[in-house]
């Protein structure tokens, strides 16, 4: 009889940490902005968002940008509309790196827009609690 109290006791305790960690992982805020396109000769603009929670602890940028004629360039601004980096890129460019940005929190911006352009482009932008 001991047993069985011993083993209800460490289920129901068990199951409790179980619940208390998931619902520690619904308040983590985790958001990944993944595109990339081959250009032949195109000209468009791409806009994306991501939202920097409090407690973030990765925000990054990686891209992998192959133009081959034309024009790109890559803004990022920050929560309080103001341009916090751009990249211009023209004709015969490879660049390929990930960058580290601030963690300042609220909603972040970036547009990637190609004029005439050629070429590939891959762009990862992520943030997450842990």
């Amino acid at each position: 009889m001991k047993l069985v109290k011993l083993a209800v006791i460490f289920f129901l305790l068990f199951s409790t940490a179980l619940f208390a960690h998931q619902s520690v992982s619904t308040k983590t805020q985790n958001a990944i902005v993944n595109t990339s396109d081959r250009m032949s000769g195109s000209s468009k603009t791409e806009k994306h968002s991501l939202l920097l929670v409090a407690g973030a602890k990765v925000h990054s940028l990686q891209k992998d940008i192959r133009l081959q004629s034309g024009q790109m360039r890559v803004r990022l601004y920050s929560p309080d509309n103001k341009l916090f980096s751009e990249m211009v890129y023209t004709s015969d460019t490879r660049d390929n790196f990930k960058q580290t940005l601030p963690l300042t929190k609220g909603k972040w911006r970036m547009e990637i827009e190609a004029r005439n352009a050629t070429g590939k482009y891959d762009v990862e932008w992520k943030t997450s609690t842990y």
